[in-house]
């Protein structure tokens, strides 16, 4: 029996590369849509693009009748949350309320909680404003509590009293309460 030597595989696909790789040099349009091109869309976009993210939302606080270190934490955690909180009282922040001048965003202290009240066109901003005050509210507790998992207990860390989060869907507005 006759043995047969075939060439190795991996040497034949080299020998076809540099023989395709040289026909594609030979043409510089090619190269250019391949190579320079996107490089050039990626700067360009880049110029255009290049704002840093999406303004920051405004949102109107209503000042509690005494600020504690809960509210304290609770507008930090906003600001860091690229929500531009501006603080007014409540006589205030109704009139700018029924002018339109807050674009229907406006939070106020009730009890151990918050009360988010949205009256927005834009529903989706009104939502990404319900979200982004709930997880601040979230960090808020953890940062008056000392620890997120300070405390905790065989339920998962949660305690009698503990302040939790509701959305209702009817008045896209987020209310807050303890108990």
């Amino acid at each position: 029996m006759e043995t047969t030597n075939f060439p190795n595989p991996f040497a034949l696909l080299w020998r076809q590369f540099k023989i395709e790789w040289r026909l594609y040099l030979r043409d510089r349009a090619a190269m250019f849509w391949t190579f320079a091109f996107p490089l050039l869309m990626l700067f360009g976009f880049g110029v255009i693009f290049r704002s840093g993210g999406p303004p920051a939302l405004t949102l109107v606080r209503i000042a509690p009748a005494h600020e504690t270190a809960r509210d304290q934490a609770f507008v930090k955690a906003l600001q860091e949350g690229r929500l531009k909180v501006v603080t007014l009282d409540a006589k205030q922040a109704e009139e700018r309320w029924k002018k339109g001048e807050d674009d229907g965003r406006k939070i106020e202290s009730v009890g151990d909680g918050y009360r988010l009240h949205l009256n927005s066109y834009l529903i989706a901003q009104g939502q990404v404003v319900a979200l982004a005050a709930s997880q601040a509210f979230l960090v808020a507790q953890a940062r008056v509590r000392g620890a997120a998992g300070a405390g905790a207990d065989s339920d998962g860390g949660r305690k009698p009293g503990d302040t939790r989060i509701r959305r209702t869907t009817p008045r896209s507005s987020c209310r807050v309460w303890s108990g």
